[in-house]
């Protein structure tokens, strides 16, 4: 039976952002954002509308991260576009994530789109930069640039510890 609100028990995420993660069966999918639609009482799982597609995932609570609930506006739609597809097909080649978190950058930082730089980051390090180590000096340069400088103090602590991490392997 699919239900429109969430037991007692979880917190209300119909309605609200999150993102996929720690998938076994499907883990292609782990890293896509969407829209939690409805809670299925018999299978204990929540519905995600991926978003790049017409995709309903049902999942375990614990594969859900809740998105903080942003105004919804046409750049940050295109926002989340942009996003599932650097963690789909573009996540290991560096120079195509950094011209789409360049096409994602406005005048001022925006919280979400530093914190899919970190975990974007963080994906790069354990895939490609832990098999290639010319990596390294590109992903410190980007953590220098942007996430160890953030306004955000857990994104800051974050890129600061990704950068300390980056400096010692390097």
């Amino acid at each position: 039976m699919i239900s429109k609100t969430t037991p007692t028990c979880l917190p209300d995420l119909i309605g609200k952002q999150a993102r996929l993660e720690n998938l076994k069966k499907q883990p292609s999918l782990n890293g896509r954002f969407g829209l939690v639609i409805g809670w299925n009482q018999e299978t204990e799982r929540f519905g995600l509308k991926v978003a790049f597609g017409s995709i309903v995932k049902w999942v375990k609570p614990i594969n859900l991260h809740y998105m903080p609930s942003l105004p919804i506006n046409q750049k940050e739609e295109e926002l989340m576009l942009l996003s599932s597809a650097l963690f789909s097909h573009a996540g290991t080649n560096v120079e195509d994530g950094i011209r789409i978190f360049d096409q994602m950058e406005s005048e001022t930082e925006n919280y979400m789109v530093t914190y899919m730089k970190l975990t974007w980051i963080k994906m790069l390090l354990k895939t490609v930069a832990g098999k290639d180590d010319r990596y390294l000096p590109k992903i410190r340069k980007i953590l220098e640039q942007g996430p160890a400088n953030s306004s955000f103090p857990d994104l800051k602590i974050k890129g600061k510890l990704w950068l300390s991490y980056v400096i010692s392997h390097n």
